[in-house]
């Protein structure tokens, strides 16, 4: 597929491990028109700080470890880009039997336009037994909803406290808009869809 630009954009990677497996959600955040070298560097810096707050941590499985996040300007093409490691970055919820790698949930990242190009949405994985609601057919508790939430809801305030909003990216006309709320969906689901009855 040929490299489509667009303005503004930072494209942010979060590489994870769980059960021998590689974990990677993509995000985007805004920088200038072509982005500087110091904001793709604060973009990948903001997001390992994020990961590495008892906050964030504790909305994950210990089975999940984070080895980075990288950083790269996707306004032009060959940006620059980088990498910030995060060693020894663990999640600290232990509560329970670890779920599935597949078994993920939705969070819906909502800006102030309509439609699909002005919302996107990442899989949230790495969740406990005892995120399940006991009453609720695969449903987390508003507890571990709660919890998500609260990191999510962080992750939007830093970045855009780091001059690097959370950004949603349509490479359909090159369209960059801003998050200003993510929304966590209770229902779990499997995050490559595999789930029977589901489609491939």
């Amino acid at each position: 597929m040929a490299f489509t630009p667009i303005p503004a954009a930072i494209e942010v990677v979060i590489h994870g491990r769980q059960f021998g497996s590689d974990r990677i959600t993509v995000l985007h955040a805004m920088g200038s028109l072509e982005p500087t070298t110091a904001q793709v560097d604060a973009a990948a810096a903001t997001v390992a700080t994020w990961l590495s707050t008892a906050a964030t941590r504790a909305a994950f499985s210990g089975t999940v470890e984070f080895l980075g996040v990288a950083a790269r300007d996707i306004s032009r093409a060959n940006g620059y880009q980088t990498f910030a490691a995060t060693p020894g970055i663990f999640g600290t919820n232990n509560q329970g039997v670890p779920l599935p790698g597949n078994v993920a949930l939705a969070v819906a990242l909502k800006t102030n336009f309509f439609g699909r190009r002005g919302a996107g949405r990442i899989f949230w994985y790495g969740l406990q037994g005892d995120d399940l609601d006991t009453t609720l057919r695969d449903a987390i508790t508003t507890t571990a909803q709660t919890a998500i939430q609260t990191a999510i809801t962080a992750l939007i305030t830093q970045m855009s406290d780091s001059e690097v909003p959370l950004a949603v990216a349509s490479r359909v006309g090159g369209i960059l808009s801003q998050v200003i709320v993510g929304v966590v969906d209770r229902n779990v689901d499997s995050q490559r869809r595999r789930l029977r009855g589901r489609g491939s």
